[in-house]
């Protein structure tokens, strides 16, 4: 019961503010599978896009950091 009042109540609604301050930034988050762009040299670059945004912030409440030593 603890393991569900810690998930529901502490890090769902930390994951949710996370993930918006990604959007916010930049972060993509739609559901397209890749965009294709021209860059300036004419070349062509492929973009993933996904669900970025709220599965980082999850992702990064699960490990000490970057560049952390532990």
């Amino acid at each position: 019961m603890d393991l569900v009042r810690a998930l529901l109540w502490v890090l769902l609604p930390i994951s949710l503010a996370g993930g918006l301050i990604l959007v916010w930034q930049g972060a993509p988050e739609n559901f397209l599978p890749y965009v294709h762009a021209a860059t300036l040299d004419d070349g062509n670059q492929t973009i993933a896009q996904g669900p970025v945004a709220a599965l980082e912030f999850i992702k990064n409440l699960g490990t000490y950091g970057a560049g952390s030593s532990m």
